[in-house]
């Protein structure tokens, strides 16, 4: 076999994927998972109402049906330390990817928020409104976001006055002045379009952010009202968040069906952490939209790479430098997370792998920011990297560098 080629190869190699894939590739930036807090008892909950869903598309604030499971999952961003929390976060605010309904095992009467900003303004824990920015997951498939102002039990909303557009980024966040304005305002970073609002259904007694449990405040958090005990295609939404967090707790309450969660990771060196629903489950290839060969390359059964590993391997070839294929792959659901590839090579080659992950289908990332070589003729797990971002489409490489490429994958998965 071959020697191993140079580092001027690799860069060369990488250049050359891009161009051919018409790739724009960007490593990702790889932070430790931080361990949560165990949080002490805290008073349960406030509920945001139940809405029914109206056969004209609007929406009614009502009590939730006898048979409805009403669940929360809340990070605080805080040390959650009853009744107080230290320190607070300087101001809320995100960034975040709009994805889609993919949920499958929601009833036509259930609803998911997404809570990625909740967070009480006033000046004490008996004097405060508590906003609640929601994106609302509905069990017919549609999805609505509104902003709350409430002083519980009064809960008020207002319609995000910008399309929810799955696939745009949005920066949101939340601004105080004055003695009593808080300002909520979102932009949508595709089109330029901008939204705010800081006149509300209750009077603002006052700006200083105020800890409180039973508000979650200051928190992230998804709240489901769901039939089944468990959940699938789980879409998986992460937000980039806070500034000035130093510390978080977890809490769940409730029957969480099994397939849901969040996770939150700190981005290493800032104040911010990455926020995210996601499935408990694994984020596989559901389909295979397109495939095709570099030089005198070969790409064998691209299909067998769908799903989770059954022993049928996609198989690709590169005999000589600049020979290889590829397999451009659709996920079952937004995706995010630790990606590994189930494969080997046939015995004395040393395939490299290239994984990129996109989630518009033009812009991609190099998961990892280089290639993975895979020299083990016994089929295994291979840790490819973390892609932080919410991702729809991949791409599977096989490239001819130096070393002869024979390599046979069975499976991706993605999982946190």
């Amino acid at each position: 076999m071959k020697k191993i080629t140079t580092a001027i190869m690799i860069i060369c190699l990488t250049f050359f994927l891009l161009s051919t894939l018409t790739l724009n590739a960007c490593a990702i930036t790889e932070a430790p998972l931080v361990a949560e807090e165990p949080a002490n008892q805290a008073p349960s909950p406030f509920s945001l109402p139940y809405l029914h869903e109206n056969t004209d598309g609007s929406y009614t604030p009502t009590s939730a049906p006898d048979w409805v499971n009403h669940w929360f999952s809340i990070d605080y961003w805080t040390a959650f330390v009853y009744p107080y929390g230290y320190p607070m976060p300087s101001k809320m605010n995100g960034t975040f990817v709009a994805v889609d309904n993919t949920f499958n095992g929601l009833d036509s009467g259930d609803l998911i928020y997404y809570l990625p900003l909740n967070v009480a303004y006033g000046t004490s824990v008996s004097n405060y409104v508590w906003f609640q920015f929601a994106i609302s997951f509905f069990g017919s498939g549609s999805i609505q976001w509104t902003i709350w102002d409430n002083i519980p039990p009064d809960y008020q909303s207002t319609p995000i006055g910008l399309t929810y557009t799955v696939g745009h980024t949005y920066i949101f966040e939340l601004t105080t002045s004055g003695s009593n304005t808080v300002t909520f305002s979102i932009k949508d970073q595709n089109t330029g379009g901008t939204w705010s609002k800081n006149s509300w259904h209750h009077t603002i007694p006052g700006i200083t952010m105020i800890y409180k449990a039973d508000a979650f405040s200051p928190a992230s958090a998804v709240e489901g009202y769901t039939t089944n005990s468990q959940l699938t295609n789980v879409p998986y939404f992460m937000t980039y968040t806070g500034y000035g967090i130093t510390r978080h707790s977890h809490t769940n309450t409730g029957t969480i069906p099994t397939g849901i969660a969040t996770m939150a990771q700190s981005d290493s060196g800032t104040t911010y952490y990455y926020w995210a629903m996601t499935c408990t489950y694994d984020y596989t290839i559901s389909s295979v939209s397109s495939y095709g060969t570099y030089g005198y390359g070969s790409v064998y059964n691209p299909s067998y790479i769908i799903g989770a590993p059954n022993g049928q391997y996609t198989r690709i070839y590169g005999g000589n430098p600049g020979d290889g294929g590829y397999v451009q792959g659709n996920m079952n659901a937004p995706s995010g997370g630790y990606i590994y590839a189930y494969a080997y090579s046939v015995a004395g080659y040393y395939s490299d792998l290239y994984v990129y992950v996109s989630n518009d289908n033009q812009n991609w990332n190099l998961v990892g920011g280089t290639y993975h070589r895979i020299s083990s003729s016994s089929p295994s797990w291979v840790y490819v990297g973390q892609a932080l971002s919410t991702f729809r489409y991949i791409i599977v490489v096989g490239y001819d560098t130096g070393n002869s490429v024979n390599l046979y994958v069975d499976a991706i998965r993605v999982s946190d």
